[in-house]
């Protein structure tokens, strides 16, 4: 076996263009297989980190220009008043947003949810609260969570901002809870 290799590494030697083009195959081979796999592994393998994720569903409308489109509010409403085959319905809806911060205005990509969704999703902030059954009441105080990323990034991780009042798209104020 070490007289194969021996003259493996020879006739390599001989060829260094070949040589090139097969190192560099094999590296591009398992660079794209370990990003496809880091891909899966996130995607479809690593369980969700929420309660009972095995029982999760997506329901989507549909319309007739769109395959896939959320529930308006009123078909929200009634498709959870007459569902009798799924225990709970979360209500959510993509959100952009300019969210200005204290030193600079940063467009984000946010999503509204009901009250109750974190808590059905057995889904615990790190710090502050959970949104609460009143959060989802006409002309209560519009309250938002941020992730771990915005927190470290607009507020350098200020465990202090809990409480305080962040302009939304500039007319819109929130206050972090």
């Amino acid at each position: 076996m070490i007289a194969d290799f021996r003259f493996a590494l020879r006739m390599l030697a001989k060829k260094p263009g070949f040589t090139l083009i097969a190192v560099l195959t094999l590296a591009l081979g398992i660079g794209a297989n370990s990003a496809i796999f880091s891909v899966v592994n996130g995607v479809l393998l690593k369980p969700l980190h929420y309660r009972n994720p095995q029982q999760l569903v997506w329901i989507w409308s549909t319309r007739k220009d769109v395959s896939r489109a959320f529930f308006s509010i009123p078909n929200f409403v009634d498709t959870r008043a007459q569902t009798q085959t799924i225990d709970k319905l979360i209500a959510f809806a993509t959100w952009g947003i300019n969210f200005t911060g204290p030193e600079t205005t940063e467009r984000l990509q946010g999503i509204r949810l009901a009250a109750d969704a974190f808590e059905t999703l057995g889904v615990r902030p790190v710090a502050g609260r959970i949104f609460q059954a009143y959060d989802d009441k006409a002309g209560s105080e519009r309250v938002v969570m941020i992730n771990q990323g915005l927190w470290q990034r607009k507020f350098g991780g200020n465990p202090n901002i809990i409480g305080q009042t962040a302009l939304v798209d500039p007319v819109q104020a929130l206050r972090a809870e």
